[in-house]
C-alpha cells in the first residue's frame, strides 16, 4: 500500500510539475520581466497558445508507455485496468494522428473542442497511470 505522501509525490512529479511547469514558469518570468518595463503587457493567450493539443497527447503517450512498462508483469492479473490502458493507448494514438493531419492545413489553429478532447484524454491517462502505479 502506498502512503499518502507517496501518492502526493507521484501526482506532483508525474502530472502537475511536467504539465504545469511549462505554463507557470513562463508566466512567472513574464511577471518578473514586466517589473522592469512599465510598457510591457503580459499576453497570457500567447503563453497558453504554446500548450498545443499535440503536446498534451504526446505527454499522454509518454505516461501510457511508462505505465505499461510498470504494469507489464501484472497485466493478466488485472484485466479491467489492463484493457483500459490499451483502450487509452488506442485513443491517444488515433487522436494524435488526427491532430498531426490537421496541423498540415495552412493557417490551422486548433478549435476549443480539440483542446477539450486532448485534455479529457490526458486526465484519463493520468488517472489510469496513477491506478497502475498504486497497484504495482
Amino acid at each position: 500500500m502506498k502512503s499518502a505522501k507517496d501518492k502526493g509525490l507521484w501526482l506532483w512529479w508525474q502530472a502537475i510539475f511536467p504539465i504545469g511547469g511549462p505554463v507557470f514558469v513562463p508566466i512567472a518570468c513574464l511577471g518578473l520581466w514586466s517589473t522592469g518595463n512599465d510598457a510591457f503587457h503580459i499576453e497570457l493567450q500567447t503563453v497558453f497558445a504554446e500548450i498545443t493539443p499535440w503536446a498534451l497527447l504526446f505527454y499522454s503517450a509518454t505516461m501510457i508507455g511508462t505505465a505499461l512498462h510498470l504494469w507489464f508483469p501484472k497485466f493478466s492479473q488485472h484485466p479491467m485496468l489492463s484493457s483500459a490502458l490499451i483502450a487509452d493507448l488506442v485513443a491517444v494514438t488515433i487522436y494524435a494522428s488526427f491532430v498531426a493531419i490537421w496541423r498540415h492545413e495552412e493557417n490551422y489553429s486548433p478549435p476549443l473542442a480539440v483542446y477539450m478532447v486532448s485534455c479529457v484524454i490526458l486526465f484519463v491517462t493520468i488517472f489510469l497511470s496513477y491506478m497502475t502505479w498504486t497497484k504495482s
